[in-house]
C-alpha cells in the first residue's frame, strides 16, 4: 500500500511579495530563508529550491543565503496585459522533512508607457447649422499601463467655438468629447486645427498629442439618435464565429438620404475589441469574429456610431458593453514536484513518493479541483 499526497493540503502557509516590474537582473524579491525560519546552516541540509513554473521562469533563489531575487526583467504588460491586479506565483520546496510552501509576488506597475493616438491625427467634419451645445466624440489615447498611469486627462488648444469635456466610461476609461461653443460660419473659416493632448499620472508623467483637423460644411442638422446610450449583453467565451451578440438601432428625425444610416464602430472603439467582433453597416447586427478567452479579458467595450448619408454627414454615438462568461475549457494541469522518484522495494506502507501539483486556469467553480487516487 502506498500513499498518495495532493499539494495544496500540505502548503503550511503563503509567502507574499511585492515588487515594481522592469527591475534590474539580480534584484532583491524577499528574504525565503528569513521568511521561513531557516537558518543558513539549515539550508543546505534542507535543500531550498524554487519550482520550474512562472515563478522560476523569473525569480532565482539563492543557495547560499535563500535570497529570491530577480531572474530576469519582468514587463508588467507582457504577462499580464490590461488587468488590475498582475500576480507572479511560485513554489517553494525543503527536504528532511518535505515541505511545500506557495508564494505570490505582486508586480507593481512604473509608468513606462505613454498615451498614444495610433496616427496622431483626428478629422471631423462639422455642419455651420449644427447649433452650440453639441458634442462630438474624439478618439481615445490607449495606455498599456493600468491604474493612476494610465490616461487620466485630456486637454484641448484655447480657441473661441469649442471646448472640452472629458468623463469616464463604466469600465474606467477616460473618453474627451469637443463641445461646440459658438456656431461655426464656413463663409469666414473653412477649417479649424485644435491640438489635443492626452496625459496619465504617472511618475514621471507622460503624454501624447493629436491634431484635430475640424472642416467646416453645410446642412442635415439632426443626429442619429440610439434606442440606449449604453447597450448591454453577455456571451459565453466559446461562442462561435459568426453568432449574434445584439443588434443595434438608431433613428435618425431627418428625411429622405438625411436620415438613411450607416452602423460601424467609431475610431474610440479599441482596436483589439474590433478584431474581435464585426458589426454589420445596414442592420446594426454585432456579430463575433474571432476567439473569445475568458481568461485573457472577462468584457468588451465597443464604441459604434450610425452615421447618415446627409451632406455634410453626422454621427450618433453609443456604448456597447459584453460581458464573457467563463466555461470550463481548460482541463487541470498536473505536476510533480519530487526531490527523487525512486522508493526501496521494502518501504512500508505510508511512504511519502511525491507531490501532485494541479493547476486548473479557469475560474469559479470551474477552476477548482478534486484529486482522488
Amino acid at each position: 500500500c502506498m500513499l498518495l499526497i495532493c499539494a495544496p493540503d500540505l502548503i503550511p502557509g503563503q509567502l507574499r511579495y511585492s515588487i515594481h516590474e522592469e527591475m534590474e537582473e539580480g534584484a532583491f524579491v524577499g528574504n525565503l530563508a528569513q521568511d521561513l525560519g531557516l537558518t543558513v546552516r539549515q539550508l543546505s541540509a534542507r535543500k531550498l529550491r524554487l519550482s520550474s513554473d512562472d515563478g522560476g521562469r523569473y525569480m532565482k533563489v539563492g543557495s547560499d543565503n535563500g535570497v529570491l531575487s530577480i531572474r530576469e526583467r519582468i514587463d508588467r504588460e507582457g504577462i499580464c496585459r490590461h488587468t488590475e491586479m498582475c500576480t507572479i506565483h511560485f513554489k517553494t520546496t525543503l527536504e528532511n522533512p518535505s515541505e511545500v510552501y506557495r508564494g505570490e509576488v505582486e508586480i507593481l506597475d512604473v509608468n513606462d508607457n505613454p498615451p498614444n493616438f495610433g496616427d496622431g491625427s483626428i478629422a471631423l467634419l462639422i455642419s455651420e447649422a449644427i447649433a452650440p451645445g453639441v458634442r462630438f466624440r474624439l478618439e481615445s489615447a490607449e495606455d498599456p499601463d493600468v491604474g493612476i498611469n494610465t490616461v487620466t486627462a485630456y486637454t484641448i488648444s484655447s480657441n473661441e467655438h469649442f471646448s472640452l469635456k472629458t468623463r469616464k466610461t463604466e469600465d474606467g476609461i477616460m473618453v474627451a468629447e469637443l463641445l461646440l461653443e459658438k456656431s461655426l460660419d464656413r463663409e469666414v473659416q473653412t477649417s479649424h486645427q485644435l491640438l489635443l493632448t492626452a496625459t496619465d499620472g504617472g511618475i514621471p508623467q507622460r503624454s501624447a498629442t493629436a491634431q484635430v483637423i475640424i472642416t467646416v460644411l453645410d446642412i442635415n442638422d439632426n443626429p442619429p439618435v440610439f434606442d440606449h446610450d449604453i447597450y448591454r449583453g453577455s456571451l459565453s467565451e466559446n461562442a462561435p464565429q459568426g453568432a449574434i451578440v445584439m443588434k443595434v438601432n438608431a433613428n435618425d428625425m431627418d428625411d429622405g438620404m438625411n436620415a438613411e444610416l450607416t452602423y460601424t464602430f467609431s475610431d474610440v472603439a479599441l482596436r483589439r475589441a474590433r478584431h474581435l467582433f464585426s458589426l454589420d453597416p445596414d442592420s446594426g447586427e454585432i456579430r463575433v469574429e474571432g476567439p473569445l478567452d475568458f481568461e485573457e479579458a472577462t468584457s468588451y467595450s465597443l464604441d459604434i456610431q450610425a452615421m447618415d448619408n446627409g451632406s455634410p454627414p453626422i454621427t450618433g454615438h453609443a456604448n456597447v458593453l459584453i460581458k464573457i462568461t467563463d466555461v470550463n475549457d481548460n482541463a487541470p494541469e498536473i505536476k510533480l514536484t519530487s526531490a527523487s522518484i525512486k522508493i526501496a522495494e521494502n518501504a512500508p506502507p505510508g511512504t511519502f513518493i511525491t507531490f501532485i501539483d494541479i493547476i486548473d486556469r479557469d475560474s469559479g467553480e470551474n477552476g477548482q479541483v478534486r484529486c482522488e487516487l
